[in-house]
């Protein structure tokens, strides 16, 4: 609790922070055998042409 005398309800700091990042939040569900849609299974580089085929290999035109 914060010193301010608040509670706070919701969730933990770590599940907020773990939520917070896209990839890990996708790698936590994966691992907890939740379905995710498709896509990049990390963070993208710079390689625009590698995005485009990601696209196409998903499902978009």
């Amino acid at each position: 609790m914060e010193s301010s005398g608040f509670v706070f309800i919701g969730p933990r700091a770590d599940t907020i922070r773990l939520m917070g990042d896209k990839v890990s939040a996708k790698d936590a569900m994966k691992a907890a055998g939740v379905p995710v849609v498709p896509g990049s299974e990390g963070a993208l580089g710079d390689d625009q042409d590698e995005w485009l085929k990601m696209g196409r290999d998903v499902g978009y035109r």
